[in-house]
């Protein structure tokens, strides 16, 4: 018999007393809303119109902005978008394309987020959706500053869900969803490291066939090599630029205690390595995703309050293996999920710096974990 209680009406629990605080103080401080976004008003959903633009001329798309960082698969699709908005009332349309665009991407996500959770009762899976959907990350991160990361998240949990499935189908389907996701933010490549682990060797190299097509081959369309070139000089000048503003990477958050720069590379280099090492120890599923992610997000110089949307995935995987199982130690993971998916009452940067911490906690609780069970092992 199922217990009463589980692991996601803890996280219902906990993220829900965070929203309503958060309504409660923005109800009676009305000007707090400013304090939360990213952008200026004229500014909303700026990166969905901006990567329109740099992709018009597709020849031309990393020439026109160090901002046009992204690779050239998804500025095909940008490209496409773009072909869809008249010269008239251009403003107009964008907007509706990026609101149709993203009610599209929330449906998705609703019905993934679903049929992952499907074993747990429909009452608090749906609660859960409509937390993590008004999560500071998703209203004030995919939201408001529109990026493709949300897209990406997807990828990422759909494969997951299907790279052990039954069907060849889901299962190579599984390889061209992470092939495309790294197609979009290079950094879901390391989920590569999955097969490999698992002695999946054919399939390994499979994604990395799919992945060298999907990330080089539209190059052809966004300047050849010398596109390519000025595409990884865009790269180096986003995160050199940003990494010194954000407040969600190791790096950043070594800059902004006075770390040399020399020295804050190093550190987060030493948590990428100690990062692949928990992946490889792990003996959960959702502990390994947690620590790709973890990788993908905290240890880049620059990472965007949207980014954490991808910790969507370890969450879900981590219900999945665990909602029933209630121990000290989950309930601690749960409330750390809690924390920094869920909505927030501060100003943009503390909101930040709570996320990192969040992150952080629950990495160092999972690393303990890992390293006291091999303790255990040995014994």
């Amino acid at each position: 018999m199922k217990s009463k209680t589980n692991l996601l009406k803890i996280f219902n629990i906990f993220a829900l007393g965070i929203l309503t605080i958060s309504a409660i103080y923005i109800i009676t401080n009305p000007n707090s809303l400013s304090l939360l976004t990213d952008s200026k008003w004229n500014t909303l959903f700026s990166d969905f119109e901006i990567h329109i633009d740099f992709s018009k001329n597709l020849s031309q798309t990393y020439y026109t902005s160090m901002h046009a960082c992204f690779p050239p698969f998804i500025y095909l699709f940008y490209h496409l978008i773009g072909t869809l908005i008249p010269q008239t009332d251009s403003e107009y349309a964008i907007l509706l394309l990026y609101v149709v665009t993203t009610a599209i991407l929330y449906a998705i996500f609703g019905f993934v987020f679903s049929k992952a959770l499907r074993k747990n009762d429909d009452v608090s899976v749906f609660v859960a959706l409509i937390l993590l959907c008004l999560s500071t990350t998703s209203v004030f991160g995919i939201i408001e500053r529109a990026n493709i990361v949300f897209l990406v998240s997807i990828l990422l949990i759909v494969s997951c869900m299907w790279r052990n499935s039954k069907s060849k189908v889901k299962r190579e389907a599984a390889l061209l969803c992470i092939a495309a996701a790294a197609a979009i933010k290079i950094y879901p490549a390391v989920f590569g490291l999955i097969y490999i682990c698992e002695k999946r060797y054919k399939e390994a190299v499979r994604l990395i066939i799919y992945g060298i097509l999907f990330f080089f081959v539209p190059f052809a369309f966004t300047g050849g090599i010398n596109g390519f070139l000025q595409f990884l000089s865009n790269q180096k000048n986003v995160h050199e630029t940003w990494g010194r503003l954000s407040k969600i990477s190791i790096y950043s958050l070594s800059k902004l205690f006075g770390v040399p720069n020399n020295a804050a590379l190093i550190i987060s280099a030493v948590f990428a390595f100690v990062a692949i090492i928990m992946f490889f120890l792990a003996k959960k599923n959702w502990q390994k995703y947690f620590a790709l992610i973890f990788i993908m997000v905290m240890c880049p110089m620059w990472s965007g309050q949207y980014t954490i949307c991808l910790f969507f995935l370890p969450f879900i995987e981590f219900i999945r293996e665990e909602n029933n199982n209630i121990n000290i130690l989950n309930i601690l993971y749960t409330v750390m999920f809690s924390l920094f998916l869920s909505s927030s009452i501060f100003d943009r940067s503390t909101t930040e710096i709570k996320n990192f911490l969040g992150i952080l906690i629950l990495f160092m609780l999972i690393l303990f974990q890992i390293i006291n069970d091999r303790k255990r092992s040995r014994c």
